[in-house]
């Protein structure tokens, strides 16, 4: 071997050398893999999961209890409002489609004609949408100053004249429908199931505070239902002035004598 590769050689071992009596102490390390629980976070609060709880609420009384899954899974008679956006009316009987298990832990929820419920109700259908009406509306009032009493007796007239016909295509509209959630009540409390973190049977004022994507809404959700906040990965040593990450139980004291006993040999040649 000339000077120079013999100069090249020893100078890449010599590196080597340093690297690998950095990254060991003579021990055996243990880090943890990407997968293990060590390595996740934050935890959410499954009451802040508002992709769990959103949709138009109303509450309701049980009519009759189906096979979960189904599109007759649950049938029940509308009590009460709490949505501003296009609900079903009260005393419509609504048909609905729910896989009959709690918005956070996929518990069997056991329900009974006569109980009260509120519903978290995404459908995008229009209960209110009519075609006779739409039809009746343009052909007589859309040319009408806004705020008239003339405009104000064609609207009267419309929905009079078509309202039969509406309410059919209504009635038609109410079942079956999808449940996004259904939360039994038990005393005040809404029953939503549990995660790691806890129990949560919320009260109904609550609903606003896990459903919304309101910036201060979700705040003070996750003070008062905080989860679990990020754990950090142990993937790396520290060695002072760096970090660096290493191998899955490796024993590397060793490795270290054998680097030094092969350069003795290799000098040797």
């Amino acid at each position: 071997m000339s000077p120079i590769a013999r100069l090249v050689w020893f100078g890449g071992t010599l590196a080597a050398v340093f690297v690998l009596a950095a990254m060991t102490d003579g021990s055996k390390t243990t880090v943890a893999s990407r997968a293990d629980a060590s390595c996740i976070g934050p935890q959410e609060a499954c009451a802040c999961d508002n992709s769990r709880f959103s949709g138009n609420p109303w509450e309701g009384e049980v009519i009759n209890v189906g096979e979960p899954g189904t599109a007759s899974a649950l049938t029940l008679r509308v009590e009460r409002l709490l949505g501003s956006s296009d609900p079903p009316r009260v005393g419509d009987e609504v048909t609905l489609q729910w896989d009959g298990l709690t918005a956070c832990d996929d518990r069997e929820v056991i329900l009974e004609p006569g109980q009260r419920v509120i519903v978290l109700h995404r459908d995008e259908t229009s209960y209110d949408t009519c075609d006779e009406y739409e039809e009746c509306y343009y052909m007589n009032c859309d040319g009408l100053a806004s705020g008239t009493d003339e405009r104000g007796t064609c609207l009267q007239s419309c929905f009079e004249l078509t309202y039969d016909a509406c309410e059919v295509r209504r009635q038609a509209r109410l079942g079956p429908q999808i449940a996004h959630a259904v939360l039994p009540f038990e005393g005040n409390e809404l029953l939503i199931g549990s995660d790691p973190w806890g129990e949560y049977a919320i009260e109904e004022g609550d609903l606003e505070l896990v459903s919304s994507y309101d910036d201060a809404n979700r705040r003070a959700c996750f003070e008062r239902w905080p989860g679990e906040p990020d754990r950090p990965c142990n993937d790396t040593v520290d060695t002072g002035p760096c970090a660096v990450a290493v191998s899955r139980d490796v024993p590397r004291g060793p490795l270290l004598f054998v680097l030094i006993g092969l350069m003795g040999l290799l000098r040797r040649r």
